[in-house]
């Protein structure tokens, strides 16, 4: 269905200025994004627990897109002491996650930096607009398997 747009309005567009401007946040968050992914790849999506992963980043993603364009009137800069506090707790969380071969503390920390960093361009109303791609994308952090194992305990038992 084609998007029905108020008369004058143009589409929206992104400046060579701005993309240049945030340059070196999409270099460091895709040499986060790319090992975490290559982890994904050789221990969780190649299982039958977690073969939906490709599928839900992709539509995560677009769906991202599209509500970021929604969202990008509501758009406001957020607070930047809540911005590095977030930072840093995801990146620590991402980083030991990493060095300790825990890739569910990996990916949660890697999610958790994506959304400090949609906060810091975006502000908190245009988050919870978009909120449901962003909860969308949750789905991507793997459950460990002790807590599998806890959730799924007593049913075996069961049976």
């Amino acid at each position: 269905m084609a998007e029905v747009r108020p008369s004058g309005a143009s589409p929206p567009t992104i400046s060579l200025s701005a993309v240049l401007r945030d340059l070196p946040l999409w270099v460091g968050m895709a040499l986060l994004t790319a090992p975490t992914l290559s982890s994904l790849g050789a221990q969780v999506w190649t299982k039958e627990s977690g073969a939906h992963g490709p599928i839900v980043l992709a539509v995560g993603i677009w769906l991202l897109v599209r509500g970021i364009g929604e969202a990008k009137p509501l758009a406001k800069p957020g607070s930047l002491p809540l911005t590095f506090l977030g930072l840093l707790v995801s990146l620590a969380l991402y980083v030991f996650g990493r060095a300790f071969d825990f890739i569910s503390l990996e990916v949660a920390g890697l999610y958790a930096t994506g959304v400090s960093i949609l906060y810091s361009r975006l502000g908190l109303r245009a988050l919870a607009h978009m909120w449901f791609p962003i909860a969308y994308l949750a789905f991507l952090i793997p459950p460990p398997g002790w807590f599998i194992d806890e959730l799924t305990g007593p049913l075996k038992q069961f049976v």
